[in-house]
């Protein structure tokens, strides 16, 4: 199982010996045969090339067309374009109704822990 296998000896099972006598004979095929394979090689090689459509000169895109392909297109630049106006007009003009529900949410607007904790808030205190 460890054992390297001899590289001048055939592995096959004596298939060297085949291709060894057939080298010898050179046998060849004929010109006709090479003649007629050609022949279909370029009659396929034009069907192919006459099959194809022109191809035409790709358009030059640009960074912006570049960015917005990478995004997902108008849809998507749409939605993030929406979604960007949204949060600069609620950022400038806060709704009035949502104080009053946070404040019910939260329960009050006071501070349940002292936030100045050290030495000194026991002289506060007294």
């Amino acid at each position: 199982m460890t054992d390297k296998p001899d590289k001048n000896t055939d592995p096959q099972g004596g298939l060297e010996t085949y291709f060894a006598a057939a080298r010898k004979t050179g046998l060849q095929p004929s010109p006709d045969l090479f003649a007629r394979i050609l022949a279909d090689a370029q009659t396929s090689k034009t069907a192919s090339l006459a099959s194809q459509s022109p191809k035409f000169p790709r358009k030059r895109t640009g960074v912006f067309a570049n960015i917005l392909a990478d995004i997902g297109g108008w849809p998507a630049a749409a939605g993030m374009g929406l979604a960007t106006i949204v949060g600069v007009w609620i950022g400038f003009s806060q709704p009035v109704g949502l104080d009053f529900l946070a404040d019910s949410l939260l329960g009050s607007n006071n501070f349940l822990v002292d936030l100045e904790t050290g030495f000194d808030t026991e002289i506060w205190e007294g």
